[in-house]
Order: C-alpha cells, then structure tokens, then sequence
C-alpha cells in the first residue's frame, strides 16, 4: 500500500505547478500532536512556486505547530493577501507517512496549521484539497500537494527567523 501511495505522490509532485531553479529547501516538521493524534517529526522539501527568491533563503530550517485553524477562513482570508507560496512534499520516502497523515488529518477536519506566527511573519500549511488551488499563479481548480502559505508583514522587525 505504501508503495502505491509514493507512485501517487510521485505522479502529483510531476503534475504540480512549476518551481523556480533553485527555490528548494528542505525544513524539519517537528513532532507534534494534531487534534490528539501524533505526528512524528519528518523532513518536508518546500518549493517555491509563487513569490520572490530573498524569503526562499530567509525559511526557518525547522517548523513546528503554533495552533491549528479553520480552512476555509484561512483560504478567504489568504486570497486577499500578497502571499509567497511553496509546493510542500515528503523529502523522502521516510518521510512519506507523516505527510500524509498530517494531509489526511487536515483534509478530513477541514484545517489548516500555523507553523510559524511572529510579528513579521505568518505561515500556513494547507492541505491538497481544490481550493487551495486558487492560490496558485495562475489560479488552478486543484493543488496535488500540501501547500506553504507564507505571510510578510513588511513593517514588522525584525524580519524572518
């Protein structure tokens, strides 16, 4: 079963938006428990697909869950907003299970997770479900992948961890 998760997984990461050269990065999800369920930490590899380069090279190397939120109003809210977004996927097969509980988990509730929330900074991360599509440039009617939703709120100081 785990076999046909990654071939799917692999044939999303083909159909996903496209990456800038370059805009890879790998950041460590810690562990953590979501609505009582337990996430072991995994590694996730962040692609920057919409936005500008400098944030690529100012994310955090590691994330962990600040509170967990209603999808939908993220969404609405996300859409009004001039936001940097990263494809969010396993960065190997070991960490392919965690990702998709963490997806399943957000999926079935209908939420979202806050990693990271400073006075300069709000991150998101949604699930692939159609919607989140719509933050995509261009807009599309779904999104294969969890996405990262980054925030900046240029006045604050100081700027990204």
């Amino acid at each position: 079963v785990e076999d046909e998760i990654a071939d799917e997984i692999a044939k999303d990461i083909e159909a996903s938006a496209v990456v800038r050269d370059g805009a890879r990065k790998v950041v460590r999800f810690l562990e953590c428990s979501i609505r009582k369920t337990a996430v072991r930490e995994c590694r996730l590899l962040f692609s920057l697909v919409v936005g500008d380069m400098p944030v690529m090279q100012r994310l955090p190397d590691q994330l962990g869950l600040r509170h967990v939120t209603k999808l939908g109003d993220v969404i609405t809210y996300l859409l009004q907003q001039r936001v940097t977004v990263f494809e969010v996927e396993p960065e190997g097969e070991a960490d392919t299970v965690e990702y998709l509980k963490v997806c399943e988990l957000l999926r079935e509730r209908g939420h979202a997770l806050v990693v990271l929330d400073t006075p300069a900074c709000l991150m998101y991360l949604l699930p692939p479900v159609n919607d989140v599509g719509k933050l995509l440039d261009p807009p599309q009617d779904s999104c294969p992948n969890m996405l990262g939703v980054l925030l900046l709120n240029l006045a604050a100081e100081p700027p990204l961890p």
